[in-house]
């Protein structure tokens, strides 16, 4: 029996880059074939963006352009711009042949076999924890992974959409983390690119036990959530770096400083959108903090 075969064309951020790399292992995982030529593939995947109305046009573009090139192929929509329009999409999308939310992931294999049946799925699953899991081929710089540590976000900011698309904030648990950075250095990985969408929000979850404790960020010194992570991590042997992503800057955690003088491979790279120097205008973005 021949192997169905699938292609990705991926869109957007960094976490939708480890979404992507999770649908090419459970896909695999079940048999089907990951070609790089989109000709050549029974299923083209579009991961899309929907956060910023550029990238969002960036992803229908793609979904049409495929249409057009590769009329035998079958085409789902998957990623954010799905997970946010699917009920819009579902009728005014017929170029497209399945939509596909980033809910859960561990679906796109049902999703996808329904799709070549033709039988056009809209699956939104319910956001809930993190979608993780081994990643054998990695979309990102040879020597270089993304590791999620966070999904979704409890900062409600004025101007941003994620709480919409991708939920309230979820945090992976201490240890999970460490057994998969642990799995990336034995594989060759020099660069750790620790992910969320706000990272100093690490642990403060409703649901978040990450210390498995039974305890959440707001029940213990929450500041040191992130602290601890890093703390773990810094005890794994190897040659190799990490580097800290997307943090708010209404709660920087100062005391990873320290860590960080204890141990170099945690860069002294901060990725903090401070966007403004106004007062009034972060009173209107829905922030907590002054500058």
């Amino acid at each position: 029996m021949t192997k169905q075969t699938f292609f990705l064309d991926q869109h957007g951020c960094a976490k939708n880059q480890v979404d992507g790399e999770l649908l090419i292992s459970h896909l695999t995982n079940a048999g089907y074939v990951r070609v790089d030529d989109a000709s050549k593939a029974d299923l083209i995947i579009i991961n899309s963006c929907g956060f910023i109305q550029s990238a969002k046009q960036e992803s229908l573009d793609a979904v049409m352009d495929a249409r057009a090139a590769y009329p035998h192929a079958k085409i789902l929509l998957a990623g954010c711009l799905a997970e946010r329009y699917a009920h819009v999409f579902e009728s005014d999308l017929p170029e497209a042949d399945g939509i596909f939310g980033n809910g859960d992931l561990s679906q796109i294999v049902k999703t996808a076999n329904d799709v070549l049946a033709k039988k056009r799925p809209v699956v939104v699953p319910q956001q809930k924890g993190v979608c993780c899991g081994d990643r054998p081929q990695l979309l990102s710089f040879a020597g270089s992974a993304y590791v999620k540590i966070t999904e979704g976000c409890n900062n409600c900011c004025s101007f941003c959409a994620i709480p919409l698309i991708r939920g309230h904030l979820r945090s992976r648990p201490v240890a999970d983390i460490v057994s998969e950075v642990k799995q990336l250095v034995l594989g060759g990985t020099k660069e750790i690119n620790l992910i969320g969408q706000d990272l100093a929000s690490y642990g403060c979850g409703t649901d978040d036990d990450v210390l498995q404790n039974g305890k959440n960020g707001f029940q213990q010194n929450a500041s040191s959530l992130l602290y601890d992570l890093l703390a773990e991590l810094s005890k794994i042997d190897g040659q190799f770096w990490i580097r800290l992503l997307y943090i708010h800057p209404d709660h920087f955690n100062a005391d990873i400083l320290s860590l960080m003088q204890k141990d170099k491979r945690i860069l002294p790279y901060f990725d903090i959108p401070f966007q403004s120097a106004s007062d009034s205008i972060i009173k209107a973005m829905n922030r907590k903090g002054t500058f």
